[in-house]
């Protein structure tokens, strides 16, 4: 994991996210970790379709500048071979992270069109 979010994760003491199981089809959510490290889904239905910079945007305005996120897209959330996972860099971009075809694997775990955000303070996020 690169980008922004991979420091933020970090400085929780969290090395990995594990998602088990599967949404109920068609159900979208958004897996936001708090500046404790205390994780929770929340329903993404409004972000459905939408392209990864315009998401990315949206989560800075929402959570603030300092915000990191992960996010899969249109092409995560329809499954296709060519889906990958971005993660936002200092500049609040989305930037390929992981390569084609692991976003799709975000989509049966309803964790699509995006966001994973953390918030990050200096010397520590979420």
């Amino acid at each position: 994991m690169g980008g922004t979010v991979a420091t933020a994760l970090a400085h929780l003491g969290i090395a990995a996210i594990i998602v088990e199981g599967q949404a109920p089809e068609g159900d979208l959510y958004l897996l936001r970790i708090d500046q404790q490290g205390e994780a929770s889904l929340l329903p993404a239905g409004d972000y459905r379709g939408m392209r990864t910079y315009g998401f990315v945007e949206r989560m800075l305005e929402s959570y603030g500048e300092k915000t990191s996120v992960l996010c899969i897209g249109p092409a995560g959330e329809q499954r296709l071979a060519v889906a990958s996972i971005q993660s936002s860099d200092v500049d609040g971009r989305p930037c390929r992270l992981r390569s084609r075809g692991m976003g799709r694997s975000w989509a049966p775990r309803g964790l699509g069109p995006g966001g994973r955000p953390t918030r990050q303070e200096p010397g520590c996020c979420g």
